[in-house]
């Protein structure tokens, strides 16, 4: 029994023709009416080799480890299948015959081949052969095409050889295409761009793949672009499209896109699973909304323990860990065990709370799960954390290594005892261990936290007689030590002698002129920066520069800066960003135009943003707008004595003595006390 195939399933093609473009090709190309043309009306095979074909598929369930011998396999069926049809077909530049010729050789590339698999598979389509396979079959040669040393870019422009890209994606074809170059391991979202773009009518899965594909990228925002563009097409989003539109919100952090993103799923009636509530609790946590994170967690209908994890996580992000303290412990009464991430966090605020004795609970809780916190498939910050909880612990170690050692100055480093860390390196010079680039590293951090000049030189000369001088890490340690003491020469002079200057050494060194009030030396710095092809300027960089502006008042210089920063390097304004931009204008007394900036950022504005705000309403008395601004502070931070102990200044400066003594009042019925500052000073012992 035979199985006939007719040319003319496809008579669209037959009888006319089409017009189609490629990505990356701006010019049209229009197919012969005679494509299809064959030079016998039928061509046949037989019905047992199409069985042979459904039965023996090995690519139906093979596994991504086994696709190679899975494509191989599978381009012997589809060879089996071309003898029929190579003289039939017409559409190559060259003979579908030597096309095969070619392939099975065994010369060429890996990318030669997949491309030639690609053809072939793609030439079975058009006759409409493809189906024998089935979709998996498609996945796999996908795979082959992209997976195997070719690029998107590559198979574009070689199908735009041979004339049959518009043919050969059809509609389901074309969504897996578009999920597979968003969603898998050989992914090409430049590629997959130009492919959507092709398409005049895409599907709400084909929108959800590209949206997801970006929120899982290194460019969230294009995410949030192509969520807008859905809506604006008129396409109603789902419950798979609202996830990933919540993630790139929490990790640029856009509160505004986040909350209208919410306000979209309550007015279109979705109710989000699990998933999607734990992402929009993670939006809110992002934007250090934690009260509105907390209302979605109330109303999550099963608490896992990804939930939870975000909770515990929003609020250790948020600087507020004894609350995440309490929420683990509600989580335990709950009866959903942590894993490693749960733990992770839990023990960081520990560290940051200073809850010893609930840290040691936790350290106890971390092995009863059967974690070890001092293996190296745990999570390096419960290393640095519990050993800074559990001091016990790392003394009954067995076998002290190098790698201890520097956990534990590390974790004292990172969670601010500077001191210990100190006492913690004698020590380890006593026992006979031998610092290197690592250890380093963590003390010279906490020399500067310390201001301890004397000890970080003897750390700086021990440096200089090894190997380690040349390190940039070290020599850029160096040089945010020095500027943190307030010795800018000596930072100039560690910075000028590095043979190679990262952006952090850059950074380091315009931060540390800004800050020591020598702001155009800053900026001629950061010029100096720009010149050097091989370094790109960051987000802390941008903070630096802006702030040398600030404190010279160059505002319209601080201005260009800041529009750069976005048109020319792509940075996302933070809030770090937008506060140096509020001081620049509130401190040349342009306060409409800092009024304005507030109004058009894209985020929430934070305690220093309007704080900056107040400072320059006190530079030059204006009293009204510190009236305003004050009520924006107090709701944030209600009590924070920074404020009015700042209103109080700009009162008594404009003479107004009755509102200095209402502050001054409020401060007392509120508990507020002004800070008392402190400082440190490094003294040598003496000895008689």
């Amino acid at each position: 029994m035979q199985l006939i195939l007719h040319f003319q399933s496809q008579p669209v093609l037959a009888k006319q023709s089409l017009c189609f473009s490629y990505p990356f090709v701006k010019t049209k190309t229009s197919l012969p009416s005679n494509l299809f043309a064959p030079k016998s009306p039928i061509f046949t095979i037989p019905l047992s080799r199409y069985h042979q074909i459904q039965t023996h598929n090995p690519i139906l369930c093979a596994r991504k480890n086994k696709r190679r011998n899975g494509s191989q396999r599978l381009t012997r069926l589809l060879l089996q299948l071309m003898p029929a049809i190579v003289s039939n077909f017409k559409i190559l530049p060259q003979p579908l015959d030597l096309v095969v010729e070619e392939f099975c050789s065994g010369d060429g590339s890996g990318g030669r081949k997949s491309l030639l698999l690609f053809l072939l598979y793609g030439v079975l389509v058009i006759c409409g052969l493809g189906l024998l396979f089935g979709g998996d079959v498609e996945s796999n040669v996908l795979f082959c095409g992209l997976g195997f040393g070719l690029s998107g870019v590559a198979m574009v422009q070689w199908l735009d050889k041979i004339g049959i890209f518009a043919i050969f994606f059809g509609g389901v074809l074309l969504s897996r295409l578009v999920d597979f170059c968003t969603n898998s391991e050989a992914r090409d979202l430049g590629y997959a761009k130009k492919v959507f773009q092709q398409i005049s009518q895409p599907s709400v899965y084909i929108w959800n793949s590209m949206i997801r594909g970006y929120s899982n990228s290194e460019n969230p925002v294009e995410s949030l672009i192509m969520y807008r563009e859905m809506l604006q097409r008129g396409y109603l989003p789902d419950n798979f499209t609202f996830p990933f539109v919540l993630k790139s919100c929490s990790v640029i952090a856009d509160y505004r896109y986040g909350k209208c993103v919410h306000n979209c799923i309550v007015k279109t009636g979705y109710g989000l699973e699990v998933y999607g509530s734990t992402c929009l609790l993670r939006m809110y946590a992002s934007c250090a909304d934690m009260e509105s994170a907390l209302k979605v967690f109330d109303i999550i209908p099963k608490w896992n323990v990804v939930a939870w994890t975000s909770l515990i996580s929003g609020f250790v992000n948020n600087s507020r860990a004894i609350e995440a303290i309490k929420v683990f412990k509600d989580m335990e009464l709950h009866n959903v065990q942590p894993n490693e991430i749960t733990m992770v966090h839990v023990v960081v605020a520990c560290a940051r709370s200073r809850d010893i004795d609930t840290g040691k609970l936790v350290h106890s809780r971390i092995r009863q799960l059967g974690f070890d916190p001092f293996g190296s498939s745990f999570n390096f910050n419960v290393v640095l954390a519990t050993a800074l909880l559990d001091m016990g612990s790392v003394q009954q170690m067995a076998q002290k290594n190098l790698v201890t050692w520097n956990s534990m100055i590390s974790a004292y480093n990172q969670y601010g005892w500077a001191e210990e860390a100190i006492d913690l390196f004698s020590d380890m010079r006593i026992a006979g261990f031998v610092p290197d680039q690592t250890t380093f590293l963590g003390v010279i951090g906490a020399c500067a936290q310390l201001g301890a000049l004397a000890f970080g030189r003897s750390l700086h000369s021990y440096v200089s007689k090894t190997s380690m001088c040349k390190d940039t890490t070290i020599g850029t340690a160096l040089v945010d030590m020095y500027a943190k003491i307030g010795d800018a020469g000596s930072a100039r002079r560690i910075f000028e002698n590095l043979q190679k200057k990262d952006v952090m050494a850059w950074t380091s060194m315009i931060i540390c002129l800004a800050t020591h009030g020598h702001g155009m030396e800053a900026l001629h710095i950061f010029r100096k920066m720009q010149e050097d092809a091989s370094v790109i300027p960051d987000q802390i960089t941008y903070i630096g520069v802006l702030s040398a502006c600030s404190h010279i008042g160059l505002v319209e210089e601080g201005q260009r800066h800041f529009a750069s920063m976005v048109n020319l390097y792509g940075i996302k304004p933070t809030a770090d960003h937008y506060c140096c931009m509020v001081d620049l204008l509130s401190r040349a007394g342009r306060f409409d135009e800092a009024m304005r900036l507030l109004e058009e950022m894209p985020i929430q504005p934070n305690v220093a943003v309007w704080g900056a705000l107040l400072n320059g309403c006190e530079i030059h008395e204006n009293v009204d707008l510190a009236d305003q601004v004050r009520r924006y502070i107090t709701e944030m931070e209600p009590h924070g004595s920074g404020v009015y102990v700042l209103l109080s200044n700009i009162y008594a400066r404009a003479g107004r003595w009755q509102e200095v003594n209402r502050v001054r009042e409020l401060m007392k019925n509120r508990n507020i006390a002004k800070n008392l500052g402190h400082s440190s000073v490094e003294m040598e012992l003496l000895s008689s």
